[in-house]
């Protein structure tokens, strides 16, 4: 079964905040397979991981 939306599209909700080393959202979080990610995610929600995400900050 596929991921319901394009995986080719990178969509930033409002109000998310970048800070020096992560990524400040007040929603979910889906990181697509194959992904390198710089920043570490900070949510009070869901954060999705797919396979082989490489990533260089908390989460």
């Amino acid at each position: 079964m596929g991921m319901p939306f394009d995986k080719k599209t990178l969509v930033i909700p409002d109000r998310t905040v970048f800070e020096e080393h992560n990524i400040v959202v007040n929603h979910d979080v889906i990181i697509s397979d194959r992904s390198n990610l710089d920043y570490g995610i900070i949510t009070d929600k869901r954060v999705f991981i797919g396979e082989r995400v490489n990533t260089n900050g908390g989460i």
